[in-house]
């Protein structure tokens, strides 16, 4: 088994994990993300809060919520 690790579950990283999810083979590849905590901020709706559009917590999803079946995401900090 391969294991495929990405570092950062913000937008970025939730897209290649969706996308390299569908590209691999779950019998071939395991896929883990890493990030710092489990709350994902949609940030260019904070431009929204100051106009009461939105309160910034309705800005805020679980990670968990966001990234595709078969990805496990872990909670550590990354350092270089």
């Amino acid at each position: 088994m391969k294991h495929l690790v990405i570092l950062g579950a913000g937008t970025a990283g939730t897209m290649m994990a969706h996308k390299l999810r569908r590209a691999l083979s779950a019998d071939e590849w395991s896929i883990s993300v890493i990030d710092q905590d489990d709350q994902h901020v949609y940030q260019p709706g904070l431009l929204l809060v100051p106009f009461g559009m939105y309160e910034a917590d309705d800005l805020v999803r679980p990670r968990t919520t966001l990234l595709p079946d078969g990805v496990r995401l872990s909670h550590d900090g990354i350092a270089a």
